[in-house]
């Protein structure tokens, strides 16, 4: 089972398109009760106490924190990522400068795009109708190209929000989502 605290609705529709639902394989994706990184990661631990206390966190689940940059200080980030490296059935997702960019890399490789406006005026000539609350229904192809796309710059998960810095940098547009999105796909069809 993958559990997927996401920071909005955007995430969460991505997280329950129809490529990614299989019974053998469960993807719940919960939306945090407020944006800011400190609630997700309250939200997920409680999540996961009350599935542990019920009998129902099996070995082989994860749980993820889908988030965007926005106005979280670095100490609160940094705490995201101290929280997935912790174990190794937990990861972030994180996207510079936001989640669009990685719905982008569905579509076009995204070279230039480092503001959310340049993010979402590229999506909006791929995805004309796209609007935050859209329901997403990417293939299977469609998100092993994304990434692919998202491979390019991150290769595998990053420990610290210093490790992200340091091999990315939050100067362009980047996310690890596909990290998440790559296992889920892997867990379902297989490589």
């Amino acid at each position: 089972m993958f559990l997927i605290v996401t920071e909005g609705t955007t995430e969460k529709n991505y997280f329950e398109m129809e490529c990614f639902r299989d019974k053998p394989v469960k993807v719940e994706a919960r939306r945090g009760v407020h944006p800011h990184p400190p609630a997700l990661l309250k939200t997920a631990d409680e999540w996961l106490a009350n599935l542990r206390r019920d009998g129902d966190l099996h070995p082989g689940d994860q749980a993820w924190v889908v988030l965007d940059e926005d106005d979280a200080t670095d100490q609160q980030l940094q705490a995201v990522f101290e929280w997935a490296a912790e174990r190794k059935d937990r990861g972030v997702g994180f996207s510079v400068p936001q989640f669009e960019y990685w719905l982008l890399l569905h579509f076009a490789d995204a070279k230039g795009a480092s503001t959310q406006k340049d993010v979402l005026d590229s999506l909006m000539q791929h995805w004309p109708a796209y609007a935050k609350s859209a329901q997403p229904s990417f293939t299977v192809d469609d998100v092993r190209c994304a990434i692919a796309r998202a491979e390019a710059k991150v290769r595998e998960p990053l420990d610290s929000l210093e490790d992200f810095d340091e091999h990315v940098g939050r100067h362009s547009a980047s996310t690890t989502v596909h990290l998440l999105a790559e296992r889920i796909i892997t867990s379902l069809y297989g490589r």
